[in-house]
């Protein structure tokens, strides 16, 4: 909507191309948000709640981010989140292991995995 009033069309004109653009398909959240999903997720290597909040941040629907969010299989979430952890844990040169394992968990946590996942996977370095 922004974008269109952006051009200098007026409020009703704006309104009567969205919701024709929506009727036609051209426009759909659900397919928005599942697309953000999975391309932040595979390319970002993003977490779930990192994706979630930015998602919000774009004023998408609750219901939209969660199925987007269910696209994500629970198998390759762990794997990803995994093989982030092991890299970081490579490439940290910290002698003091308490500091390297908190240095990895940090990262990871700003990539917006849940933490629990992440001192569970900690404890198993």
């Amino acid at each position: 909507m922004n974008k269109l009033l952006g051009y200098g069309l007026s409020n009703p004109v704006a309104e009567n191309i969205l919701i024709e653009l929506i009727q036609d398909n051209y426009v759909d959240e659900q397919r928005f948000a599942e697309s953000y999903c999975s391309g932040k997720f595979i390319i970002k290597k993003w977490g779930k709640r990192k994706i979630y909040f930015e998602l919000m941040k774009l004023k998408v629907s609750n219901t939209c981010i969660q199925k987007g969010l269910e696209g994500i299989e629970d198998e390759k979430y762990l794997e990803t989140l995994n093989d982030l952890m092991h890299k970081k844990y490579q490439l940290t040169k910290d002698k003091n292991e308490f500091e390297r394992k908190k240095k990895v968990a940090n990262y990871v946590i700003r990539k917006g995995y849940e933490s629990e996942l992440v001192w569970d996977i900690i404890h198993q370095l």
